[in-house]
C-alpha cells in the first residue's frame, strides 16, 4: 500500500513538473513594403536571410510582402492592382524554401501585372 501510495504522488509531481515546463519558442517578422510592382525587382534576397541568420532553427519566421500599387491609381485602365498582402510563415531551417517561394510569388505578381496592363491597355483604347 505504501508503495503504490509512493508511486502515485511521484507519477503526479513528475506530471505536474513536465507541464510547468516550457519552451520558449521567438519569432521574427520580416515586411517588405514596395509602392508599385516594378520595385519587386529591388529586393535584396541575401539581405533577407541575413535577417534571419541568427535564428534558432525552431523559431517561427514570417515574411511578408506589401505592395501598395500608388502608381497606377491614377491609370486609365479598366483593371487596376491597387494592393496585395502576401504572408509566407515557417520554421528557420525552412528559410531557404520560403525565400524561394517568395521570389517565384514576386515574379508571378511582376508578371501578373504586366499582363493586367497590356489586357487594360487594349480595353481602354477600342
Amino acid at each position: 500500500m505504501r508503495k503504490l501510495i509512493l508511486i502515485t504522488i511521484l507519477l503526479s509531481f513528475s506530471s505536474l513538473y513536465s507541464q510547468n515546463i516550457k519552451t520558449e519558442r521567438h519569432s521574427k517578422e520580416f515586411a517588405i513594403e514596395v509602392n508599385n510592382v516594378e520595385e519587386l525587382k529591388d529586393i535584396k534576397w541575401k539581405k533577407l536571410k541575413h535577417f534571419f541568420k541568427p535564428s534558432d532553427k525552431n523559431d517561427f519566421i514570417r515574411i511578408v510582402i506589401i505592395i501598395n500599387n500608388e502608381s497606377k491609381k491614377s491609370s486609365k485602365s479598366k483593371i487596376q492592382l491597387n494592393s496585395i498582402k502576401s504572408d509566407i510563415n515557417g520554421q528557420a531551417f525552412e528559410l531557404n524554401k520560403m525565400i524561394r517561394k517568395a521570389k517565384k510569388m514576386t515574379k508571378e505578381m511582376i508578371k501578373t501585372e504586366k499582363e493586367l496592363s497590356r489586357i487594360g491597355k487594349r480595353e481602354s483604347h477600342p
